[in-house]
């Protein structure tokens, strides 16, 4: 059973950075599936194909994308087969940024997946290292961050795209990261990001109990269960300000708010009803006004 059914929301805070702490490599949590960033069949070919299917049919809803498209994916986390998928269904150069390099890439691995997804090159046997795999394939596999972003060609990409990783990016990089996406980004060009809006303790909205700069403390940050905390309404205001038009593919709602209003931390307290509701939502932003925002 996970831990999330197991222990009141509280408790997980307290157990979570007592279990951060400790000197236990990423990899290691993984494999039990503690602090994984991803769902559990991450790396399977089926998975990275539907997923890959789902966000171009998404994005194709609002824009053209034709074979030998440019592709960014934020936050691959555990994974970065989705770039194999992505070739398959008509990539052409393929960037992944993450903030460390959390993903499983072994050759063997990336070469059967490879001709699991049916695509077929003649020299798999005279590739040496990973490395030399990506590159033939115009993959990369970039996991330093915002820096990573700024090494990503200006108007160089067709569609870039996130699953759960918006809500994880620190408050204080949030609007850098849409500027680096604007920038990177084609003109009129999509993004499409799932966002869940729920805390990493009990699916609520407990994280909002807290105060900015006890949640945004390098003690909180660092445990494994941190999220920005922006809202609906916020996220799609930094959106539209740094040159996006917004739309809202989907939206999902509770059917009430969870918590109190005088449990909420005044930082939240007077934003509506649908900005405390909300549990999840994919949102669809195209890259406009590119010479106001260069």
């Amino acid at each position: 059973m996970k831990l999330k059914m197991l222990l009141p929301w509280w408790l997980k805070i307290l157990f979570k950075i007592i279990l951060s702490r400790l000197p236990i490599k990423y990899s290691t949590w993984r494999s039990i599936s503690m602090f994984s960033h991803s769902p559990p069949n991450i790396n399977e070919s089926a998975s990275a194909l539907k997923t890959i299917r789902r966000y171009l049919s998404i994005a194709r809803e609002y824009t053209s994308i034709e074979n030998n498209y440019n592709c960014l994916e934020l936050g691959p986390g555990d994974s970065i087969i989705t770039s194999l998928a992505a070739k398959k269904n008509g990539a052409k150069q393929y960037w992944l940024v993450d903030t460390d390099k959390f993903a499983y890439t072994d050759l063997k691995h990336l070469i059967d997946t490879s001709i699991d997804m049916g695509i077929i090159h003649n020299n798999y046997n005279k590739f040496r290292s990973t490395e030399d795999f990506l590159k033939y394939n115009q993959i990369e596999y970039k996991t330093n961050g915002m820096q990573s972003y700024t090494e990503i060609p200006s108007s160089s990409v067709d569609l870039a795209w996130s699953r759960s990783v918006l809500e994880h990016i620190y408050f204080e990089n949030f609007e850098s990261t849409l500027k680096e996406l604007h920038r990177i980004l084609k003109r009129n060009s999509i993004t499409v990001h799932s966002v869940d809006f729920r805390d990493h303790l009990s699916d609520s909205i407990n994280n909002l109990r807290f105060n900015k700069t006890i949640w945004e403390s390098h003690l909180f940050r660092n445990s494994g269960f941190y999220t920005n905390r922006l809202r609906p309404s916020q996220m799609i205001d930094l959106f539209t300000k740094n040159g996006f038009d917004v739309s809202i593919f989907r939206q999902d709602f509770n059917d009430q708010v969870s918590l109190p209003r005088n449990k909420i931390s005044t930082d939240f307290r007077n934003l509506s009803d649908d900005d405390l509701r909300t549990t999840g939502m994919i949102l669809v932003a195209r890259a406009v006004d590119k010479t106001k925002y260069t």
